[in-house]
């Protein structure tokens, strides 16, 4: 989960179709209140596959350190094929990949 912390190391994704909307910078420390969302990372293709992949390689590309974050989860996230192949609903996240995520953990 995510965690407060000093932000030790800040690169971002960047490239045509990948968009950061953040609040944080480099060396900025998140205080123990706070959003725990600091940024997020949107991707935009021609279509579902290629925005997959497009967002695989942006979060292979960010490097954040000194706290925690979810980036690990969503690229696991992106790994499934059942992601990746059909309409995917909450219900999807619940009862399919969080009990597969939390027993490998």
């Amino acid at each position: 989960m995510p965690n407060p912390g000093r932000m030790a190391e800040w690169v971002l994704p960047l490239g045509t179709g990948i968009g950061v909307d953040a609040y944080v910078q480099p060396d900025a420390t998140i205080a123990p209140f706070y959003d725990s969302m600091v940024a997020q990372v949107i991707v935009h293709a021609e279509d579902r596959s290629q925005a997959l992949a497009l967002m695989r390689r942006a979060l292979e590309w960010m490097r954040i350190g000194g706290v925690t974050t979810t980036a690990p989860l969503h690229q696991a996230i992106l790994a499934q094929e059942s992601f990746a192949s059909r309409p995917i609903t909450i219900r999807w996240l619940e009862e399919s990949f969080l009990p597969q995520w939390e027993s490998a953990s």
